[in-house]
């Protein structure tokens, strides 16, 4: 079967030095790149072997006598390898839909890799000249229209990794590739409204939220941005799901039901109908999760990258939501699940950290996929003094409750639970503790209860088959202490995430 895209013209060459020499050391070092990279797909060999057998073996001059720039050569083929599953989602996301990448020539699926490479890792060369660079390259293997793909998924990639630097498409338009904005909603997100009160199928300017006796309407907002909250390569219903279920989180820390969200998407303008309708595939596996509907919002297109903000709603019986402002000295705190896992699974997905496969990849998924903890939040409701979820981290979340309900807190180390990837990752550096517990993505939920509650508590994380620990105490005072086995209270250089 050939790999040739559909709708190319012509089969690769095999990969080799090309007639026309390279212009200088860092574009013999491109070329080299993507000939190391096709033969370690074609060879199934690891990077390092190759990349040694390039640095040892090949000449340090190319024809015409050009030094390859032997730094950027090792730099593009260890990262490209290291970090290939994250450019190739980055690259799929660019695709249109009737390329499917695994299809696509070795040469071109090689090109594309350490290209992607260098323009979401690298900042030292302007993105848009290494974009016209591997366009050469493809000139330098196709005859087709392949290089003119390779421009449109390089310059894809740079709008969503480096938007700031590379400015709009040109002549893009408000919408590119997207159909008209009323069209869109149709398509896409009025099927996610379907049979919702209120929702009026999309069709009006606002919502309508008919008032529950004995209940109070709770609501919620949070905003994510691409390269900020979720990697621009993400896949389009992960980025969905993460959206949705951390909004969920909010709501579950306050011991709400949740029913319905807006959202607000602006949109790059290279974002594509596959992309958009992978988006709402993801939202709709959530909303038959977790029992939401789309009620309504809105849409636009940036120059930027992906921005998108979505507003959850829920009810809780009146004068019982769980908030910060309740929390005792004396009371017990408590957190679900195991800590760590969100700073883990990025770094995994970076490159940053290395764990076993299987680890790796259930940290990843605790990072892409949180899980809102919205039965243990309703099952609060009466017994907790104070809630919150572990977003920024739960050192700083924490320490929200204690200025809220102005107490002070401590927290013994060895208490805090992790994950069989968080006791891997810490069995292999130590140093890593104060990461784990102030790097936030977690959204768990931490707790105070009376001491008294301790057996209720007990007994809640039997039924609900979750993890429910004790980890310190509420105090008088102020902030949030860490103590280590010894007593002594552990320096941290920052408490948890802030935006600025």
């Amino acid at each position: 079967m050939s790999e040739r895209p559909a709708g190319g013209d012509a089969p690769a060459k095999v990969p080799r030095t090309p007639a026309r020499p390279r212009a200088g050391p860092r574009s013999a070092a491109r070329l080299a790149a993507v000939q190391a990279l096709y033969q370690i797909e074609m060879a199934g060999a690891g990077a390092e072997p190759v990349v040694q057998e390039f640095l040892h073996h090949r000449p340090r001059t190319e024809p015409g006598g050009v030094a390859i720039d032997r730094d950027l050569f090792a730099d593009l083929v260890r990262g490209a390898v290291a970090e290939r599953e994250a450019l190739d989602r980055l690259v799929v996301g660019c695709l249109a839909p009737k390329w499917p990448f695994e299809r696509l020539e070795s040469v071109l699926r090689a090109i594309l890799r350490v290209a992607s490479y260098e323009i979401a890792r690298r900042t030292d060369v302007p993105a848009r000249a290494a974009i016209n660079e591997y366009v050469e390259l493809a000139h330098d293997f196709f005859t087709g229209r392949e290089p003119a793909m390779v421009n449109g998924i390089l310059d894809c990639i740079a709008r969503a990794t480096r938007a700031a630097e590379i400015g709009p498409m040109a002549g893009a338009g408000d919408a590119a590739a997207l159909a008209d904005e009323f069209a869109l909603i149709a398509r896409h997100f009025a099927p996610l409204a379907a049979g919702a009160p209120g929702a009026l199928e999309l069709t009006d300017d606002a919502a309508l939220v008919s008032p529950r006796a004995g209940r109070t309407l709770v609501a919620t907002v949070d905003a994510m941005v691409a390269g900020v909250h979720f990697l621009p390569g993400d896949a389009p219903e992960l980025v969905a799901q993460k959206l949705l279920r951390v909004n969920l989180s909010d709501l579950a820390a306050m011991g709400a039901e949740p029913f319905g969200y807006l959202l607000a998407a602006i949109l790059p303008t290279v974002t594509t109908e596959g992309w958009l309708e992978r988006f709402a595939a993801g939202l709709k596996t959530d909303q038959d999760a977790f029992g939401v509907a789309l009620l309504g919002g809105d849409t636009s297109a940036t120059p930027g990258p992906l921005t998108l903000s979505l507003t959850a709603f829920g009810w809780v019986e009146e004068g019982a939501a769980l908030t910060r402002g309740g929390a005792r000295p004396g009371d017990l705190v408590c957190v679900s699940g195991a800590i760590g896992d969100g700073l883990l699974g990025l770094k995994v997905l970076k490159g940053e950290i290395a764990l076993p496969a299987d680890l790796g990849e259930a940290a990843a998924a605790r990072y892409r996929r949180p899980e809102p903890r919205l039965a243990l939040g309703r099952r609060l409701v009466g017994l907790a003094h104070a809630a919150i979820d572990v977003s920024d981290g739960l050192v700083a979340d924490l320490g929200h409750v204690c200025e809220v309900s102005g107490v002070g807190a401590v927290i013994e180390a060895e208490r805090i639970p992790l994950s069989a990837a968080g006791r891997a990752a810490l069995a292999a550096d130590p140093g890593l503790l104060a990461a784990l517990i102030t790097g936030g993505d977690d959204y768990e939920l931490v707790f105070t209860v009376a001491p008294e509650a301790a057996a209720r508590v007990a007994g809640l994380a039997v039924e609900l088959d979750l993890a429910l620990t004790g980890i310190g105490r509420i105090e008088a005072g102020a902030g949030v202490r860490v103590v280590g086995a010894d007593g002594r209270e552990l320096a941290l250089a920052a408490t948890g995430w802030r935006h600025f």
